[in-house]
């Protein structure tokens, strides 16, 4: 594929770097919460300030959460009204699944310009873990980059969709957070973002 810039990175260098952030963010808020973060000890005296500057930054995002929950839940509440957040629906998975969400639509996008058919045969690979999918998905967006190949695309998509089952995301959770999503998009379309 011929490069849009001859002097520097084209487009689909650019789209493989994205893809690579979105999934790096994807991973590692999957292993934070599965294996936790934060401090592992009670015993604050040696990291003073330290414990006190991630208290507050923790509290920090709770905050922004909040007020991301109550504008994409609860629309229609003026300043000042009085509404209750369930802490546990603020969830990193509802984060990692607005990220995939974001990967798929990037990838069904390569699969439109390439004229990828979702009725085509694919290859699926079954028994791995989220490392092995990662270094897949790591090196089909190293060949994306140089090439924008239909079956690289193809191999994509089988990669980050069987993600979503490591990940547990359900058929319901998928349509839900893209339906939603799509409306985000469309919202910021409209409004020339």
């Amino acid at each position: 594929m011929k490069k849009l810039n001859q002097e520097g990175w084209g487009l689909s260098t650019f789209l493989s770097f994205i893809a690579i952030i979105f999934i790096a963010i994807l991973l590692v808020a999957h292993l934070s919460n599965k294996y936790g973060m934060g401090p592992t000890g009670t015993d604050n005296s040696s990291k003073g300030n330290e414990f006190l500057e991630k208290y507050q930054n923790y509290e920090t995002i709770v905050k922004e959460s909040s007020v991301k929950y109550q504008e994409s839940h609860y629309p229609n509440i003026d300043n000042g009204d009085t509404f209750y957040v369930n802490i546990n629906k603020l969830s990193v998975e509802e984060k990692i699944l607005e990220e995939y969400i974001d990967c798929l639509f990037m990838i069904l996008y390569f699969c439109n310009i390439t004229d990828v058919s979702l009725n085509e045969d694919f290859i699926e690979e079954n028994d791995r873990n989220v490392v092995e999918v990662f270094l897949k998905l790591y090196e089909y967006g190293t060949d994306l980059n140089k090439e924008l190949d239909k079956e690289v695309i193809k191999k994509l998509l089988v990669e980050i969709l069987y993600l979503s089952k490591i990940f547990g995301f359900t058929l319901e959770d998928l349509k839900k957070e893209t339906k939603r999503k799509s409306l985000v998009i469309q919202k910021r379309l409209n409004s020339d973002y």
